[in-house]
């Protein structure tokens, strides 16, 4: 049986919530790594923090997710700016040890996503 070769796009495509090393580079020549972390439910009203579980982080480059209800019924992006309406968004925020999503109002009948892109240091 032949072995399947996998190219560098198929690696850098692929979501895992393990560290994967895209194999590309930053514009200081680091390798981008990305992980996708589940979130879970979404804050209702409230500042929900998530550890991300990267280690020796060095320069986030993207974060990006979605979230949907169980019944899948409709999609939002986080982060979620709903038209500009604070009221109703859903905001985004990394640091070394945590994801931190703040919803101002009752976002916990989703579940969602957030897909990192960051540079390790050292790499």
């Amino acid at each position: 049986m032949a072995e399947t070769k996998i190219t560098f796009d198929e690696i850098a495509d692929d979501y895992s919530a393990n560290e994967v090393n895209t194999w590309r580079r930053w514009i200081d020549g680091t390798y981008i790594y990305k992980k996708t972390v589940d979130v879970g439910t979404l804050p209702n009203n409230t500042i929900k923090q998530i550890p991300h579980g990267i280690t020796s982080l060095g320069r986030i480059i993207s974060a990006s997710g979605a979230a949907q209800p169980a019944d899948k019924s409709q999609i939002i992006p986080l982060p979620y700016t709903n038209g500009g309406n604070i009221n109703y968004g859903v905001s985004l925020a990394l640091d070394a040890s945590n994801i931190t999503l703040e919803a101002k109002y009752d976002r916990s009948g989703m579940t969602g996503f957030v897909t990192v892109y960051y540079t390790k240091l050292g790499g």
